[in-house]
């Protein structure tokens, strides 16, 4: 599957996970991958099937840090700032130490954009990496967020840009080979 995605079949990569899911229906690496395929993807659909799977993982596993962060992601996609509150703070219940999930936390409250959000958001990422030395993507938000600061304090607060737009997938092209639709 990993190997259908870097050499740029992305469609056939969804395919090979469906039929591992379908396969290996107890298997939830399968689900949270091809979850995470969809999530990635800017499709209403995809989104949709995407927090399916992922409350699928979550219901064979409570504790499954990726299901609770991918879903914080997608809550966050939909601005749905309690979901991605919730799963953000679950997932650092479950690894103190997450720097993903730190991270989304931060997001959350930061785009939430709500009374002292920022200020909570920036709070939160200090005490993160005082406890947690060497999260550089934590470390790097935490910089981002501290630029931010005076502008916020001025009222000329710009938009946050849509990081989650570089993680979206390739458009998914009809599958033209012969062979393959065979084997599909």
């Amino acid at each position: 599957e990993l190997a259908l995605r870097q050499d740029g079949h992305p469609q056939r990569a969804q395919w090979v996970l469906w039929e591992m899911t379908r396969r290996f229906p107890d298997d939830l690496h399968c689900r949270l991958e091809l979850a995470r395929l969809l999530a990635a993807s800017n499709a209403p659909d995809d989104q949709t099937q995407a927090h399916r799977l992922l409350q699928q993982v979550l219901q064979l596993n409570p504790d499954h840090l990726h299901a609770h962060s991918t879903l914080a992601q997608l809550a966050i996609r939909r601005k749905d700032w309690p979901q991605a509150l919730d799963h953000a703070q679950r997932g650092l219940q479950i690894d103190p130490g997450d720097g993903h999930s730190a991270v989304l936390l931060a997001t959350a409250y930061a785009r939430r954009n709500g009374p002292d959000d920022l200020q909570t958001a920036i709070d939160h990422l200090r005490r993160f990496v005082s406890h947690h030395s060497g999260q550089l993507n934590a470390e790097d938000y935490l910089h981002r967020l501290l630029q931010r600061q005076p502008l916020a304090a001025q009222g000329q607060l710009p938009a946050f840009k849509d990081d989650e737009a570089s993680a979206s997938t390739d458009i998914a092209f009809s599958e033209t080979d012969p062979a393959w639709r065979a084997f599909a």
